[in-house]
């Protein structure tokens, strides 16, 4: 009988491990940095044909190419399972979309991913790599990332950022698409990813972002609704969670932001504007800048009023509060539109430090706008707290408010 038993036990742990090991995940990717043989093929030169870039050196450990300089892709690359690209100082990929429509397409698998790294194991050594076409068929799939970052890799985002991995928008000319999914992004001196206003990350699945030097991901107002809830964002970053860029990039489109099953946060550094329906699953946590606003606009013209609906639950409550904990650190939530706005179990925090409903501080601010329709919000089962002024102003008397069940 204990034989049996102990034939049982082995016997479970043993579909335990199988089950462990089959399951897909970036972490089961080769973790060392690769070495630079003599074998290793050197790239200088722009690709103006299309190329296969093979694994040349079955040894995942040992580098099949190297790249001397930021090298432009203007054709399409297709890079196979297995391969291994280092780069040297300053170098680079550019998928270009000036001369020609380049197209990157690095699709490794579970046991073989693709490494993009540099020829030195030092943050920040090469540049990254900056995709410039809107092509469908530019993918990074089972891929790693790290050591990128040495200079400005997109210019319209920040004044200027440091990225492993970045799509870049031109206005009136050229934009970035990219599917993403089961990759590391680690070790990069800047943003893990960067995103451009316009730009198009049509898949984002399963990532893993680790030992960036600033947040693991930075992107506009528009791409948020991209991400997923299942990527892995916290991993000793700079920030453990995703930038969030509003300025110069109104929402415009209705969409759902995601909270993220590894707790992880957004920071909100400049002013989101909305000017459609966004939707905020439960739990999501966002921490603003100082000064920073979130503004519901209203749309006198057309359809396209800015709607808030931000309905948490009592274990996964919505938070927007503050980077630094001091009343007054961030301006607040402002609604100006005249569709029913609906914070529900909801955290609004530290808010106040300028007026955002007439002459008012507050967390939360009805303001009416002279010619259009009032606002109108709900609020229930929420806690309102460590404003700087109030915790929630209704500026005019034809606004539609309703308060329910609230903590001030």
């Amino acid at each position: 009988m204990r034989n049996f038993i102990k034939k049982t036990i082995i016997a479970f742990w043993v579909f335990m491990v199988f089950i462990s090991c089959d399951k897909e995940t970036p972490e089961t990717i080769n973790n060392e940095v690769p070495e630079i043989t003599t074998s290793s093929i050197k790239i200088s030169e722009d690709i103006n044909e299309d190329q296969t870039l093979s694994n040349i050196v079955e040894d995942p450990n040992k580098v099949d190419y190297l790249v001397t300089d930021l090298v432009k892709i203007n054709e399409v690359l297709t890079i196979e399972p297995g391969v291994v690209i280092a780069f040297e100082a300053n170098a680079g990929f550019n998928v270009d979309g000036i001369i020609d429509n380049g197209v990157l397409i690095a699709k490794g698998t579970k046991s073989e991913s693709i490494v993009f790294t540099g020829s030195s194991k030092i943050k920040g050594f090469w540049r990254g790599i900056r995709i410039f076409t809107n092509d469908v068929r530019n993918e990074m799939d089972h891929v790693i990332v790290e050591y990128a970052g040495s200079d400005e890799i997109v210019p319209n985002i920040k004044n200027g950022v440091k990225a492993g991995i970045a799509l870049y928008y031109q206005p009136t000319s050229f934009v970035g698409s990219l599917k993403i999914s089961n990759s590391i992004i680690r070790e990069n001196d800047g943003y893990g990813l960067a995103v451009e206003r316009k730009c198009i990350l049509r898949k984002f699945e399963n990532n893993s972002f680790k030992n960036n030097s600033k947040a693991s991901v930075i992107v506009t107002a528009s791409s948020v609704g991209a991400l997923d809830s299942e990527s892995i964002y916290t991993g000793e970053n700079g920030y453990d969670g995703v930038e969030i860029v509003g300025y110069a990039d109104r929402l415009e489109q209705d969409t759902t932001w995601p909270s993220f099953d590894d707790g992880s946060s957004y920071m909100v550094s400049s002013t989101v504007e909305v000017k459609a329906k966004l939707t905020i699953e439960p739990g999501a946590i966002f921490e603003f800048e100082a000064n920073q606003e979130m503004v519901f606009r209203q749309d006198q013209f057309g359809p396209n009023d800015g709607l808030l609906i931000a309905s948490g639950t009592p274990s996964k409550p919505i938070v927007f509060t503050a980077i630094d904990k001091n009343p007054g650190y961030w301006k607040g939530l402002r609604f100006q539109s005249s569709v029913r706005n609906i914070l529900d179990y909801c955290i609004v925090e530290y808010g106040g430090s300028d007026p955002i409903a007439g002459s008012y501080t507050c967390n939360i601010g009805l303001e009416k706008v002279s010619g259009y329709s009032p606002p109108k919000l709900s609020v229930s089962n929420s806690k309102i707290k460590n404003s700087s002024g109030c915790g929630i102003v209704v500026e005019s008397p034809e606004s539609i408010f309703s308060n329910n069940n609230n903590n001030f």
